[in-house]
């Protein structure tokens, strides 16, 4: 029978609000980024790059689809990690040198595969800034200057051209105007909002990778600490053994050379 006081010794709630961090950033990550593409694509509708922003974007989703995927699976795994070292658990699984040794090695490996997954997160941080940027610019460009007023009228002697911001390939083709103008602004516009969404949930995922990172390295502090007591207790053992061994044969030495009568 479990003890009151023992109910939640077996529950990691450093992992536990991990997952919570992680599983929530990457769900809003995936939910706004795919959405953002949407937009992204709607917004070079009619663009002399239509056709290879949609190839890029489409790939793209599937990235998307791919990093929450890994991460939900991997986020579940380490939950698991953090039950298997916590409280009563923990007790069961490393009570063995040659268990405590194998979770020693899967705590490590967990500690080094979890930093390289920080390691992603902090790319997708620096890759969501280039997106971010390119759709405040454009935000700005369009309403800051005049090009579009407050009823939404695109001025008709005002274009973009997209070799200004490196796409495109120079032509005439390259500038958008007139109605296609006033799409590429408000798209761009829709897209901003939801690409500041997604760096942020990027960055919900990195803090929730950084309490994992923190929660691991305390577990396998937790483990070597307890390899270096259950060493300890097999050489005081040894050293209790063989003092019992040298008293009991001081012992049966005396009474062989007690004369009896």
């Amino acid at each position: 029978m479990v003890h009151r006081d023992e109910c939640g010794t077996g529950i990691p709630y450093g992992s536990l609000f991990a997952t919570v961090l992680l599983c929530t950033g990457v769900g809003f990550f995936t939910g706004a980024s795919l959405v953002g593409i949407s937009e992204t694509q709607d917004m070079f509708e009619n663009t002399s790059i239509e056709d290879d922003m949609h190839k890029f974007l489409e790939a793209l989703r599937y990235v998307i689809y791919g990093i929450a995927a890994v991460f939900a699976v991997y986020s579940l795994l380490l939950l698991f990690i953090g039950f298997v070292a916590t409280g009563q658990a923990k007790k069961q699984v490393y009570s063995t040198n040659e268990i405590t040794f194998n979770g020693k090695c899967c705590m490590n490996s967990a500690t080094i595969f979890t930093y390289f997954m920080l390691l992603v997160w902090l790319f997708i941080l620096c890759v969501l800034v280039i997106p971010t940027m390119f759709m405040k610019m454009t935000t700005g460009y369009c309403y800051s200057d005049g090009i579009i007023d407050e009823n939404d009228a695109v001025d008709p002697n005002a274009c973009i051209n997209l070799t200004w911001y490196g796409l495109g390939n120079g032509g005439i083709s390259s500038a958008i105007c007139d109605d296609d103008l006033l799409n590429y602004c408000q798209q761009a516009e829709k897209s901003f909002v939801l690409f500041v969404v997604s760096f942020g949930s990027a960055g919900l995922a990195t803090l929730g990778m950084i309490n994992f990172l923190m929660c691991l390295a305390a577990n396998g502090g937790h483990l070597r600490d307890g390899m270096k007591r259950q060493d300890y207790e097999r050489k005081r053992n040894m050293e209790e053994q063989e003092l019992f061994h040298l008293t009991m044969n001081k012992s049966t030495e005396r009474l062989a050379t007690t004369p009896y009568f």
